[in-house]
């Protein structure tokens, strides 16, 4: 008869704390599921274990918000600042915002941007309730970039460049996509000019200006490492000019491949979407079999991505 009060009691504790740990995720489809909601470490997605055994998988982005039912106290906010607040998280929208509730009842609302992490104490010892990731402004889906740029190949050719990629990405670190470009290039300077006609010489100096405009069809692969504030991020593109126009035609009148690598660092937005400032070498090659002209640019660039 005792070891059935025993396992009553067991069991009638353990329904209690379930209860008492119960959340309700209300989804921006109108759907409402409620269970034990888990930020999942490195990935945008919370995990939802309901009290009949369902498990339910969502990406962030799917979340309209998460509130707990009953609030317990039993949770460690720490904020990048140092500041540490003990209470209940009663409401939290992932990635976005958290708010605690204190046991004198003061409501505190922060911004992920100021969390370091959240703890919950499970019999006086903290174990981590879920993990902060630093960039939530890295989005899996799609991803679209705005670029302008300055090349100059130190042989007199300077112009710039203003293209625009759009793609997938797959995950906080990995981007492949495509785009389109409008380049411009303009030399002018005195050139000499050596003639000889039979025994004559003759040596003048001209005054001549190039220009090249061309239209590029790129592919884009780019990784990038999110920190707090945004991070670094390596960039390639490929490409192949649709269209090519110049002052001088018979160098211009076939069609360039380009190789662009860039390096730079990524200033993240409030919400989604940062600034990209960057450094990068461009290599230009024809593809006409009787022309072996190359050139290679330095580039300076910004850009924006959404």
């Amino acid at each position: 008869m005792k070891k059935k009060l025993c396992f009553v009691f067991a069991v009638a504790v353990m329904l209690c704390s379930i209860s008492h740990a119960q959340e309700t995720v209300y989804l921006r489809n109108g759907s409402v599921v409620r269970g034990v909601a888990t930020e999942i470490p490195g990935k945008d997605n919370v995990q939802v274990n309901s009290s009949d055994g369902s498990v339910f998988i969502f990406e962030t982005g799917e979340i309209l918000n998460i509130v707990k039912e009953k609030c317990d106290f039993s949770e460690t906010v720490r904020l990048k600042n140092g500041s540490v607040i003990h209470g209940c998280v009663s409401e939290r929208k992932p990635g976005v915002s958290l708010t605690l509730q204190t046991k004198d009842g003061s409501l505190l609302k922060y911004s992920m941007d100021e969390v370091a992490d959240v703890e919950k104490s499970v019999a006086g010892n903290y174990s981590p309730a879920y993990i902060v990731k630093s960039d939530k402004s890295i989005k899996r889906g799609y991803r679209g970039f705005v670029n302008f740029s300055y090349n100059d190949n130190f042989n007199g050719y300077r112009g710039g460049e203003f293209n625009t990629v759009h793609g997938y990405q797959g995950n906080p670190y990995l981007f492949i996509g495509v785009g389109l470009g409008l380049n411009f290039d303009y030399c002018a300077g005195y050139y000499d000019y050596y003639t000889t006609f039979i025994n004559y010489y003759h040596h003048y100096v001209e005054w001549a200006e190039d220009f090249i405009i061309s239209i590029p069809v790129y592919l884009n692969v780019r990784t990038d490492i999110p920190l707090e504030h945004g991070g670094p991020f390596f960039d390639y593109k490929l490409g192949v000019d649709a269209f090519s126009v110049g002052s001088v035609s018979y160098l211009y009148e076939f069609i360039h491949a380009h190789s662009i690598l860039s390096v730079g660092y990524r200033v993240k937005f409030r919400g989604k979407g940062g600034v990209d400032f960057s450094l990068g070498w461009k290599h230009d090659r024809p593809l006409s079999s009787w022309k072996t002209y190359s050139s290679n640019s330095l580039r300076l660039g910004i850009g924006f991505d959404f």
